[in-house]
């Protein structure tokens, strides 16, 4: 089991939003494949790689292409901070977001 912040549950009702507004099988298919990634979290909780823009041991993100699935190994469970598009600037996009993620655990 993952736990989910309350910022990566918002990033997966925009992803399933913006994609279901062409195709709806796409979007769930996207989003299975995600929530399928980080499943594996639970049994693996270092997998994926440090994340190079911020380069903590404890923030880590994995793949699901082409979404970066950042998350935090600080404590258990692991927990998902956020979800974002590979193509977007992580420094400009997410930090915010980690941070606020990370005061919600």
């Amino acid at each position: 089991m993952v736990n989910w912040s309350q910022t990566a549950r918002a990033d997966i009702v925009h992803i399933h939003k913006y994609i279901a507004e062409d195709s709806l099988h796409y979007a769930l298919k996207v989003i299975t494949s995600i929530v399928s990634k980080t499943d594996q979290l639970a049994t693996f909780p270092l997998m994926g790689r440090v994340v190079p823009e911020i380069m903590d041991e404890t923030i880590r993100e994995i793949i699901s292409d082409p979404y970066r699935i950042i998350n935090s190994t600080k404590s258990s469970p692991v927990t998902i901070l956020t979800v974002i598009h590979a193509k977007r600037d992580l420094n400009k996009a997410v930090k915010e977001k980690i941070s606020n993620a990370e005061k919600e655990n």
